[in-house]
């Protein structure tokens, strides 16, 4: 058969079997990068995208804008700065906390009473003494717009010589944060530092009558089968302490009832311990009434007096006779007789209490060390602790 060359050729490209086959290798390749691309086998950060964020760092040290501005506070209270003082203090909070009758005037007024009351508050005592040293927010409170503050402080320079423990103290502050700043409201000295007791004259005339109970009388007791000479007073109502400020005795009468209710959280009865023994000697008649006034005739009752013996012990170093953790008064017999050791502990109380009221170093039995250094240091006898005790 006769074919045309040019018809021959055209017919051989169409006919190119490799044809097909490049085709489908194109289209092939297009689809494999297309599948790759969706599957995420490029490093495009999908896969980052897809991971959780890193949970947020929150400051709560003294870096924190709150924890600053409350020892800023704190520095500007410490060195009786107005100016600072004025623009680190929620006035409106501070006065209610103080207790000032709302006034009329204006805002220069309002900061002038609030601050003279401030640094005035014999609450404030210990904070115009020390200096922060370093603070702590809660996490809750850390970015709130109102919350605590927990400063640790120690005494400042210049009173260094007044305190016993230098090791520092903790001071709660309370703040509204606002304008980038924080404000203190209020404040809470939780635990102190105790501050060294004036020096008593030696040659101060003692009282020996207690204007109340009158004077203690050495009375024969016999203790396990052994007599012996011990001090009572007459068992009688007691007041609070005279020359005790009026919002000092409402905090002494209140952290008292803390500390015997026996429904509060674990924390409420312990800070309430530590804040009378702080306030010291005007929490004693008061916690020594109470004692008269709690009978030991059931569980609950015992608990309360055990609060109330375990504080007066703190705060005076001393223990008469009645140990209410060892007491039962599960029936009418044992109420009997832990009533009568309790009568006889108070009745001794008492007699302590006539003997030493006047004292400004009424805890001299709780450490020793302490006494003799001021003993040293006034040109006194030492009390002795065995001694003390036995009285």
């Amino acid at each position: 058969m006769f074919i045309p060359a040019a018809a021959s050729k055209r017919g051989a490209s169409r006919q190119n079997p490799a044809t097909p086959f490049l085709w489908g290798g194109g289209i092939l390749a297009v689809m494999i990068v297309g599948a790759m691309l969706i599957s995420g086998g490029g490093d495009d950060g999908s896969q980052n995208r897809n991971k959780p964020a890193p949970p947020k760092r929150v400051e709560t040290g003294s870096a924190n804008p709150r924890v600053r501005d409350a020892m800023a506070w704190y520095e500007a209270m410490s060195t009786d700065n107005r100016f600072e003082l004025g623009r680190y203090t929620d006035l409106q909070g501070m006065r209610k906390s103080l207790g000032i009758d709302n006034i009329d005037g204006t805002a220069e007024d309002l900061e002038k009473r609030v601050l003279d009351a401030l640094l005035a508050a014999d609450s404030a005592k210990l904070i115009r003494d020390t200096e922060p040293t370093s603070g702590q927010v809660d996490t809750t409170d850390a970015e709130a717009e109102t919350g605590k503050v927990i400063l640790y402080v120690t005494p400042d320079e210049q009173a260094q010589a007044k305190y016993f423990d230098q090791g520092g103290g903790e001071v709660w502050v309370w703040f509204t944060f606002a304008n980038d700043r924080a404000r203190i409201s209020r404040f809470e000295v939780v635990s102190g530092i105790r501050e060294r007791a004036p020096k008593d004259d030696p040659n101060k005339i003692r009282p020996s009558t207690h204007e109340v109970i009158g004077q203690a009388q050495d009375v024969k007791r016999v203790y396990n089968g052994v007599e012996e000479t011990v001090r009572e007073a007459e068992i009688k109502a007691l007041g609070h302490l005279d020359g005790t400020p009026e919002n000092v005795q409402a905090e002494i009468d209140q952290r008292i009832a803390e500390l015997i209710d026996l429904d509060a959280p674990g924390a409420v009865p312990n800070r309430a311990a530590m804040r009378l023994k702080q306030i010291g000697k005007p929490s004693i008649p008061r916690l020594l009434n109470k004692f008269f006034e709690i009978p030991a005739s059931n569980r609950e009752q015992i608990l309360q007096l055990r609060k109330v013996c375990q504080a007066l012990e703190d705060i005076t170093g001393q223990r008469f006779g009645f140990n209410p953790s060892m007491t039962e008064a599960a029936d009418p017999a044992k109420s009997a007789h832990v009533e009568e050791m309790r009568q006889s502990a108070l009745k001794q109380w008492y007699g302590w209490w006539a003997d030493n009221h006047w004292r400004t170093d009424y805890d001299y039995a709780i450490q020793k060390d302490d006494a003799e250094l001021e003993a040293e240091l006034s040109g006194r006898t030492p009390p002795d602790k065995d001694d003390a005790k036995k009285r």
